[in-house]
């Protein structure tokens, strides 16, 4: 089942949605490109466990009042946009175990609210920048890179 194939388009009566979670749904089908702007106050968005495939879209970035985004155990492949630095207060981003590549974006220390970072079983290269001792409030890091 695509929920986003069905969905014609964003909703426009979801101005004070804060949560959004359709975990472990079997939703099939790529993120649209509205979803960065479903809510100014989207706090949570959760759509792990699903069957999402596709890129990462960049409006992504622009739920700058996230701060929980878990779209994990997806089949997303994509890279991490050097916008994620605009999700400023962010506190958990789990991205793991999907088909995300490239680098780490090297600003993501910027992220000093992040409390738990998971960007573990992806194909991510190189290696962590050192700018992640910038994230003071950090207490649980996977990324199964060194």
């Amino acid at each position: 089942m695509s929920i986003f194939e069905d969905w014609a388009g964003p909703p426009s009566n979801c101005r004070k949605l804060s949560v959004l979670e359709i975990d472990s749904n079997y939703f099939t089908g790529n993120l649209p490109d509205y979803v960065g702007n479903l809510s100014s106050t989207l706090q949570a968005f959760i759509a792990r466990r699903n069957n999402i495939s596709g890129v990462l879209p960049s409006t992504v970035w622009n739920l700058t009042s996230l701060k929980y985004l878990d779209l994990s155990d997806n089949q997303l492949h994509s890279t991490i946009s050097e916008s994620i630095m605009d999700l400023e207060i962010l506190q958990w981003l789990d991205l793991s175990e999907n088909s995300l590549f490239g680098p780490i974006p090297s600003n993501i220390g910027v992220l000093k609210n992040v409390q738990r970072l998971f960007l573990g079983t992806n194909q991510f290269s190189g290696s962590i920048s050192m700018g992640i001792s910038n994230m003071t409030k950090l207490h649980y890091y996977r990324s199964g890179l060194q």
